[in-house]
């Protein structure tokens, strides 16, 4: 038996995680693009090799994630590390923590208002998508935007601390604008070697060595930390250590949070279950793309969601801010929907369905026709977040209360039905022409028949109907249609007298007995 030696495996491949060494640089639109022409943006499949291009990306992470941390410090966000709660560069690598934003606690503490954000657990601190920050700017991307749009805010950039003892003397712009604190759900997994928290996707981006060996091993004790060993857990020590500290946030101080994506959910979770904890500090809540059960929640949480919150998410049928959801108590035209009690499945689980879909916990707003993922909500959204905290902030600065106008729930258009396909014959087009078929031409799948003697064509076209009445539509040639022929029943391709049973669909002969096969037979 042969055994090949360690010494002559290939080498795990090292990349630079300086952009400029790998090639990239950020233009004057805040844009990640090729410094060699024509300027393209970055490329994952660039080798084929899957492990090279995780390498690559692992090393692009690497530099972007340093460019954020750059930009934050220079607008006065700095990294503060927990459980420690000092700067992170106070804490030596041998310690494990997870580094989070925030404004540095002397200033801190002075602010009148604090805006916390809780992102995605699958993300980089500070980053909203990665794919955003790639195909888009790095800025709209990660908290940079968030950041810099804060100090923008006319009402809190005019505001300055003194009606409730907080900062009498301003100590220049960030002093009067609210603090920041970005909490870090997706850098969990510490690297003593490495000496920092990483993600899991920067776990299994690690140099091994050789791309043949196993993945570094993870132990869910030695390499986690210490209050942030899952996401709720992380949310409850910031909000327990940090934002209830009188040290870090005046007890006086009006706190908003941000949650994002599965970020939102387990924060919703967390301030449900000990809403009674946290409601004296939060004074508004803004959600990018959550995942909430209404039929979970307890009253007086949900009361607050009703009142004093507001989401976003996608739907693109409707222009940016359209009301796509609300509760039932303060919307016009979303009435409580009647729960259906679902049978046990297959699973043993039995879920609460409502049937109508726009009735939600919290005001729900749409984000706009240009965004068309979750994780890009949060790029597009995040002023009109700001734009509700300053409306809650200017009715309690006044000495009154705030709670939601009564929103009227816009109905959605209703999709098109679809273009009529066209059959195309591949010979006229070699020819360099066309061929129309008539409408009443093209079936639907809905409305097959059945027809004998009927003449194959040398194409097909076969409009699906999907769930949200979209039409595929399926391409095959002459060979491709005797293969499916060939699915018929031998009778019909053996009959006497040439006949044979099929349906037409869209001009093209489906064996019945093919259809049989598949279940879709009478």
């Amino acid at each position: 038996m042969y055994v090949r030696q360690k010494k002559s495996l290939p080498k795990d491949p090292i990349f630079p995680t300086d952009l400029g060494l790998l090639g990239y640089s950020i233009d004057d639109s805040r844009e990640i693009r090729t410094i060699d022409p024509p300027h393209s943006r970055f490329q994952f499949y660039k080798f084929t090799n899957a492990r090279w291009n995780e390498r690559q990306r692992q090393a692009m992470h690497t530099g972007v994630t340093r460019e954020i941390i750059q930009s934050m410090a220079k607008i006065g966000i700095k990294k503060l590390a927990v459980p420690q709660l000092k700067p992170s560069d106070e804490i030596p690598s041998t310690e494990p923590h997870v580094d989070i934003f925030a404004t540095p606690q002397e200033q801190l503490k002075l602010k009148k208002s604090v805006v916390v954000v809780v992102g995605s657990p699958f993300q980089n601190l500070g980053v909203w998508s990665w794919k955003g920050v790639f195909n888009d700017n790095i800025d709209d991307a990660s908290s940079i935007s968030l950041a810099k749009g804060l100090a923008q805010r006319p009402m809190w950039t005019n505001s300055t601390v003194g009606k409730v003892g907080l900062n009498t003397k301003p100590n220049g712009l960030t002093s009067r604008v609210p603090g920041l604190i970005i909490l870090n759900q997706g850098e969990r997994w510490y690297s003593y070697k490495e000496g920092k928290a990483m993600t899991q996707m920067e776990w299994y981006g690690r140099k091994k060595e050789s791309p043949l060996h196993r993945y570094v091993d993870f132990n869910d004790q030695l390499n986690t930390v210490s209050g942030s060993r899952d996401a709720e857990e992380h949310i409850r020590f910031v909000l327990d250590n940090i934002v209830k500290s009188p040290d870090f946030v005046h007890p006086d101080a009006r706190v908003y949070v941000i949650g994002i994506e599965y970020g939102a959910t387990a924060l919703v979770d967390v301030l449900d279950k000990s809403w009674n904890d946290y409601k004296s500090r939060v004074s508004a809540l803004a959600l990018s793309s959550p995942f909430i059960r209404d039929p979970d929640l307890t009253s007086s949480f949900r009361d607050f969601l009703r009142h004093r919150s507001r989401a976003w998410r996608v739907e693109d049928r409707v222009n940016k801010g359209c009301v796509i959801g609300a509760p039932s108590s303060i919307s016009n035209s979303a009435v409580v929907a009647p729960v259906q009690q679902s049978q046990d499945d297959d699973w043993g689980y039995k879920e609460d369905t409502p049937t109508d879909n726009t009735v939600e916990p919290v005001p729900t707003f749409s984000a706009g026709p240009d965004v068309d993922t979750p994780e890009h909500v949060m790029s597009g959204v995040w002023k009109d977040m700001l734009a509700f905290f300053e409306e809650v902030d200017e009715a309690l600065e006044n000495g009154g209360e705030y709670g939601n106008p009564e929103f009227v729930v816009e109905p959605l258009p209703t999709m098109e039905e679809p273009a009529d396909a066209e059959v195309i014959d591949l010979a006229r087009i070699r020819e360099g022409a066309g061929a129309n078929v008539e409408e009443e031409d093209i079936l639907r799948v809905d409305d097959l028949t059945l027809q004998e003697n009927s003449v194959p064509g040398p194409t097909f076209t076969i409009p699906m109907h999907r769930q949200d009445d979209s039409v595929s539509e399926m391409h095959g040639d002459e060979s491709a249609e005797e293969e499916w022929k060939d699915l018929g029943d031998a009778e019909d391709k053996d009959s006497d007298d040439g006949e044979r049973n099929v349906i037409n669909i869209a001009g093209a002969d489906v064996p019945l007995g093919m259809l049989e096969r598949a279940g879709l037979g009478q």
